[in-house]
């Protein structure tokens, strides 16, 4: 039977194993160190999306396209909003458990059901076009691209349907192991192929087309005496940039691949289930226990770390032409400047946890708080 398990229990088990115990202070949330702020962080506009996430739902992630954000909360609202002033160009409200999205292509734009249901919606009045029952639930937004729509779900399987329609096109099957981390990796388009992170370590080119399979690249190695420790998924949205695909995996690593040929070109040992982040040369991640790293995307070599945030519930990194930024488990978001690490920006936008991925704006990004609430910022020298 497959299982799979929030990653926040796996610490949540640890500490409760050490009951009666002396609890070691290195898994304990660092506390924050006031410093000089050498950049400005300012809040453009902040608006209410929705129902707020119960602590381990699926991590929901607005989409930028054009001028526009798309958004959905937990319960169902998916809402379209103007980047420059925040005004909401239009709701619905699908009145569903929403577990995964958003994504778009197209010309729709998409989320899914719990019980394994794609919705598609017009991009431009947020109107149904239609919907489609696939095989098992899904955890990671569904993509689209050359008029397929593209869906990774929880028990492996990657289904292509017709953008037009919502109708099944082709299937493709994935090794599952028997136990994993909660969560799936979006599909990201490239033209004619779609990349895959997959639950065993592996990424997945495939013609998006047809679903046939062009390339398989492992990222991570199972290795261990259990299932525990032989988990390596790749929760991740794979990500192609500066001629690279960059995938990182739990427990394992994180690699650039030639697009291709499925072949590594670098790698580094890691742990993270965190989106990844680049700009120009700089790639970043953050690792399962909150450290932020920065390589170089052409060679892996390691630019810089910093341990400042450990145990924070830090998401992935955002990379700025000025800075790193990562959000955590108290609402607040942390710059560090691009080349040095430095501790350089702090805004706390919310009393409560950033899960979501920050998304890239021209001068800033945007924030989604676990409440619902959809936060622009702007940043800049001071």
């Amino acid at each position: 039977m497959l299982k799979k398990i929030a990653l926040g229990s796996l610490i949540a088990g640890f500490l409760a194993g050490c009951a009666g115990t002396e609890i070691d202070e290195s898994l304990l949330p660092v506390e924050l160190v006031d410093f000089e702020p050498s950049i400005n962080v300012s809040e453009i506009w902040s608006v209410d999306i929705g129902s707020g996430a119960e602590e381990f739902d699926a991590v929901l992630s607005p989409v930028l396209s054009g001028e526009t954000v798309y958004v959905s909360d937990h319960d169902g609202r998916v809402t379209a909003v103007n980047l420059e002033t925040g005004r909401t160009q239009w709701t619905n409200n699908l009145r569903t458990a929403i577990s995964a999205g958003v994504g778009i292509g197209d010309g729709l734009v998409f989320v899914a059901g719990g019980e394994g249901v794609v919705f598609a919606l017009s991009q431009e009045d947020g109107s149904l076009v239609w919907q489609k029952q696939i095989t098992s639930e899904i955890l990671a937004a569904p993509q689209s691209g050359s008029g397929v729509v593209v869906v990774a779900a929880q028990d492996g399987r990657v289904v292509g349907l017709n953008a037009a329609d919502g109708e099944q096109i082709w299937r493709a099957d994935a090794v599952k192991p028997l136990l994993t981390v909660r969560g799936n990796a979006s599909p990201t388009i490239l033209d004619s192929i779609v990349l895959v992170g997959h639950d065993s370590g592996r990424v997945t080119a495939y013609r998006i087309a047809d679903g046939a399979a062009l390339w398989i690249a492992r990222v991570a190695v199972p290795e261990g005496s259990n299932e525990l420790q032989r988990m390596v998924d790749v929760d991740a949205r794979v990500i192609y940039a500066n001629g690279l695909v960059y995938g990182v995996s739990f427990q394992g690593g994180i690699m650039a691949i030639n697009p291709s040929t499925g072949r590594g070109t670098w790698f580094q040992e890691t742990s993270s289930t965190n989106e990844i982040g680049v700009y120009g040369g700089t790639l970043a991640i953050t690792d399962d226990r909150g450290k932020v790293i920065s390589y170089s995307s052409a060679t892996g070599d390691l630019i810089w770390e910093s341990e400042d945030l450990l145990n924070r519930g830090v998401t992935g990194p955002v990379v700025h032409d000025l800075a790193v930024a990562v959000a955590d488990f108290e609402g607040y978001v942390h710059l560090f400047r691009r080349n040095t690490g430095a501790m350089i920006g702090r805004i706390r936008i919310s009393r409560d946890p950033v899960r979501s991925p920050l998304i890239p704006i021209e001068d800033g990004f945007i924030v989604l708080d676990t409440t619902g609430r959809l936060t622009a910022l702007r940043i800049g020298d001071s």
